[in-house]
């Protein structure tokens, strides 16, 4: 085991000094692993195996194997789901003329996640909240729960896991959301890609958690969001509109913020971007291992 660990580090010092391992990459062993992972097993038998009288030199054949396999998780294409394989379900209120709903939650959950947030385009019927899409990696089912408490409407999205089987769930989601709602937004993932464009919904909180978490955030120039986002590795970009002043809190242990064509105050760990006159501000705080931020206008 010394061996294969030993080899995998000298393959990730290769990957990481010739600049190919990046977000992709992580989110390519993802989708690799949860089709191969039975690979695993044959891993575990071959080290019984190399305990065996006789047969000790099979630890030098599985450690080598397991560097393979490392490296195919890393450079193998992986099977991601691709445009076209949509399913679509509308979001309605039921007897919304007896409904007076404040906000709208949306919890949404996946191993791997690759989620679009839209304006609903068109003329929107009074109790249409939005329409979702979605597609789902085999042996897996989206689960969509509606429910009404108090003044919230709360939708629950979730992928299950139909067979042991499933290894880890993939999918991709659209929510194409009706800006007349006020939204609060929660996920949970292993490892998260989402580009989110808040400037034409009005969406108060938005809550992510991932471990390995890449994203791209427009804000909203009319009205305050706050954002909280947790993992173990964060890449993002972050566009700040001409009038809104972001007040970011980066508690993270190794981190690289840069700003690009907008005003940055700093003040220990929180910083301020854009104008501090700003009428329109919105919140950031990120609790990461490791932090990749960009900040623009």
């Amino acid at each position: 085991m010394k061996l294969a660990l030993g080899l995998i580090l000298v393959i990730l010092g290769i990957l990481l000094v010739t600049g190919n391992l990046t977000m992709d990459s992580f989110h390519n062993v993802m989708f690799n692993l949860s089709d191969f992972w039975p690979m695993i097993l044959i891993f575990v038998g071959l080290g019984i195996l190399s305990s065996v009288k006789g047969f000790h030199w099979v630890k030098y054949v599985n450690n080598i194997l397991i560097a393979l396999f490392v490296l195919f998780l890393f450079f193998w294409p992986s099977g991601i789901i691709g445009e076209g394989e949509f399913q679509t379900s509308e979001l309605l209120l039921e007897n919304p003329e007896n409904v007076k709903v404040e906000a709208v939650e949306i919890y949404l959950k996946s191993d791997v996640l690759t989620l679009t947030i839209n304006n609903l385009s068109g003329v929107v019927q009074e109790d249409k909240i939005g329409d979702v899409w979605y597609s789902v990696s085999s042996g897996t089912v989206f689960d969509i729960q509606k429910k009404l408490k108090g003044d919230r409407f709360i939708i629950t999205l979730n992928v299950q896991k139909k067979d042991f089987l499933s290894f880890i769930d993939k999918s991709k989601v659209v929510l194409n959301l009706n800006p007349a709602y006020k939204y609060i937004i929660y996920t949970k993932s292993g490892v998260f890609k989402t580009d989110l464009d808040l400037s034409g919904l009005t969406i108060k909180e938005l809550n992510i958690e991932s471990g390995i978490l890449e994203f791209s955030l427009n804000l909203s120039q009319s009205i305050y969001t706050s954002v909280t986002l947790k993992g173990g590795v964060i890449k993002g970009e972050v566009n700040v509109p001409e009038g809104v002043k972001l007040t970011l809190n980066a508690g993270t242990s190794m981190k690289k913020i840069r700003s690009l064509g907008v005003q940055e105050h700093r003040f220990d760990s929180n910083y301020i971007f854009g104008s501090m006159e700003s009428p329109i501000e919105s919140t950031l705080k990120i609790d990461a291992g490791i932090l990749d931020l960009e900040v623009s206008r």
